[in-house]
């Protein structure tokens, strides 16, 4: 139950240091930073500030500028031993040779880049800054030029104009932190790590893979990595491979045959290959549509799975299941094609908003649910930290849920056992749920609502303690998650139920759970036996 902090080795540095110009997001990526690594933040000015008792434009009013400079470059002496830091710079700080051999040695030191027009921009005319003066533009433009020798010289460069915090977050963390664990090594493989697109130039080697290797990508995470992301993956393949990039919106819209034969023809125009290869950059829906064509084209290329969601990394990406939608029902078509490789990457989930977020964390108490009571027990204590998405809580609880579905879907890869059926608690209500609402629920919200449902009917049915009940929709609140129904008319919801595919001459092997960490298959003959979930 004890956190397992990731190794000092993961790291490529013991801390990072943040310099740029005033307004460059110091403070607040270096908070962003903090928090994901579970590190002290240190903010220069703001401890000067404190140390001296008065905030530093009265420092630079009554002392002048040259004994601030003297209080930083003590502070950089006081700070040279401390590890596991970020620190957040004043402007000048760096421009000192002391202070850089203080703070610099054995550390990623990042320079914000950002323009003038920018940084304009964020300080905002009401701000204080002692040495903007009455000009902020012209003043600006000449403390850069005065600092741009040693900003420029610093170690990673990274422009911030037009990207959030976290975008910029993510990018200094890709340079800094890496892990690589090998989750399941049968006839597919699932990796699990930070930065694990280091590892793609040796799978793509081990695996044959040659050109044109074609990159489907969910059009929002494209639009925030995507950059930066394939300018590191040819960098790392040394330019060796064409990649044809793809992207489309991560919505169940995109799950359509019409969709499906569009993207057939722009493989085989592109002059797709026996040994090319789709490398899937998405969540859930991008990864059935991608696994849906890989097995398909040329009946079956390679296939590469790296899912940007959390309810893909721990539920989606693994166990080789495609599908599309036949009208509004959900993954009516599809295949069996388990990814040649699945590399579960947390760091994808810094860009998640939290009701995407909060939509994985229904799958991640689902998997606790089913076939682990100490993992129950995990995401009770430690939900905070994993929603704040601090990196070391999330990696733990993604490969402890990703290991509960592997261990389930290793036994029964193409469902023909019924062992894979437990893994759908919540989720025969849920899709039906989904698809009455058109598509406005989300998937994860969805299979909250059903693993509600499905609890209220294993008490009422004499499987199942109160207590359970209590305790999944405590967590599911917590996670930001609904645990009533939408009103919804029922009747079309078990209208729905019936075209389940885990209908077998009209019964219905219905998921409950009997405790925490153990579940079992319930079979329903009529409606009227599930009519006790929706009961009050």
């Amino acid at each position: 139950m004890n956190i397992q902090r990731l190794p000092q080795e993961s790291f490529f540095h013991p801390r990072i240091v943040l310099a740029g110009m005033m307004g460059s997001g110091k403070s607040t990526i270096g908070k962003l930073l903090a928090g994901y690594l579970g590190w002290e933040l240190i903010d220069t000015d703001a401890m000067i500030e404190k140390k001296a008792g008065k905030p530093i434009t009265e420092i630079f009013a009554n002392e002048g500028e040259e004994h601030f400079r003297s209080l930083e470059s003590q502070l950089a002496e006081d700070l040279k031993t401390r590890q596991n830091r970020v620190f957040a710079t004043g402007g000048g700080m760096l421009m000192l040779k002391k202070n850089r051999e203080n703070l610099c040695e054995n550390t990623l030191v990042v320079h914000l880049q950002a323009s003038v027009e920018t940084l304009l921009d964020r300080l905002n005319q009401t701000e204080t800054r002692p040495l903007l003066g009455i000009n902020p533009e012209i003043h600006l433009n000449k403390i850069y030029q005065e600092r741009k020798s040693i900003y420029e010289s610093l170690q990673l460069q990274i422009n911030t104009d037009d990207k959030n915090p976290y975008q910029v977050a993510l990018e200094i963390l890709v340079h800094f932190v890496s892990t690589h664990n090998c989750l399941y090594d049968g006839d597919f493989k699932v990796h699990s790590g930070l930065n694990l697109i280091s590892s793609l130039p040796d799978l793509l080697t081990e695996n044959q893979i040659s050109s044109p290797i074609f990159i489907l990508a969910d059009t929002a995470i494209w639009r925030l990595v995507g950059n930066w992301w394939l300018q590191k993956l040819n960098e790392l393949t040394k330019n060796k491979y064409k990649f044809i990039t793809i992207s489309l919106p991560g919505n169940e819209e995109t799950k359509s045959s019409d969709v499906i034969f569009s993207l057939w023809e722009q493989l085989i125009d592109q002059g797709v290959q026996r040994s090319s290869a789709v490398v899937v950059l998405g969540g859930g829906v991008l990864g059935d549509v991608g696994g849906f064509i890989a097995s398909t084209i040329l009946r079956g290329i390679r296939l590469i799975q790296i899912p940007t969601t959390l309810l893909a990394q721990i539920d989606a990406a693994i166990g080789g299941k495609t599908g599309i939608n036949i009208v509004t029902n959900k993954n009516m078509v599809g295949t069996f094609y388990p990814a040649n490789h699945t590399l579960l990457d947390p760091l994808f989930l810094l860009t998640l908003s939290q009701q995407e977020f909060s939509c994985g964390l229904a799958e991640m108490i689902k998997a606790a649910v089913i076939a682990d009571a100490e993992f129950f027990e995990f995401l009770e204590k430690n939900l905070d930290q994993i929603q704040q998405r601090r990196l070391d809580v999330l990696l733990q609880a993604v490969e402890w849920s990703a290991k509960i579905k592997l261990a389930i879907v290793a036994e029964d890869l193409l469902d023909k056992s019924g062992r894979r059926a437990l893994l759908n608690l919540g989720h025969t209500l849920g899709h039906a749920l989904e698809s009455v609402s058109e598509f406005d629920l989300r998937h994860g919200e969805a299979v909250a609502v059903g693993m509600v449902l499905a609890t209220k009917l294993a008490i009422r049915r004499g499987f199942c303690e109160p207590g359970v009940l209590e305790r999944l929709t405590t967590l599911l609140k917590s996670a930001r998650l609904p645990v009533v129904m939408p009103n919804y008319p029922v009747d079309k919801i078990l209208a729905k139920v019936k075209l389940d595919k885990k209908r077998s001459q009209d019964v219905l092997q219905f998921v409950i759970p009997t405790e925490i960490g153990k579940t079992r298959l319930l079979p329903i003959h009529s409606d009227a036996e599930l009519l006790l979930a929706f009961a009050d």
